[in-house]
């Protein structure tokens, strides 16, 4: 799949969410790329390898990001005081949390914060 196929099964204004989301790991690291490959999922990619320490699931109405983190209590009580709508998927280690445009600026620094952890936790 490419953009043009996500954009069809989302919406251009999710994708340049996402775009957003991008900018925020660029600043971790800028040689992060989005990978379009033929997943279920928007991936990573670092010089040129895959390296999903975050990933993305654009759906109609919201992205679901999945960050790659060890689950924590105070992960848990960090995202439910943000109000955000998530989960914790044990079999791949990752919170899946859905955002919206409003949603991802209200807890950007939030946001920044998981992106940092799961970078540090993935070895950069």
């Amino acid at each position: 799949m490419n953009r043009s196929d996500w954009e069809r099964r989302s919406s251009p204004g999710l994708l340049a969410l996402m775009d957003e989301l991008l900018t925020v790991l660029k600043s971790l690291d800028a040689s992060v790329r989005l990978n379009f490959g033929p997943k279920q999922y928007v991936g990573l990619e670092k010089g040129g390898k895959p390296n999903n320490f975050v990933e993305f699931r654009p759906q109609m109405s919201n992205v679901v990001v999945g960050v790659r983190l060890t689950q924590s209590p105070q992960t848990d009580a960090e995202l439910q005081k943000a109000r955000l709508e998530f989960r914790y998927h044990t079999y791949h280690r990752h919170y899946l949390i859905a955002l919206n445009r409003v949603g991802a600026r209200r807890n950007a620094d939030l946001i920044r914060k998981l992106f940092k952890a799961a970078y540090d936790e993935s070895g950069g």
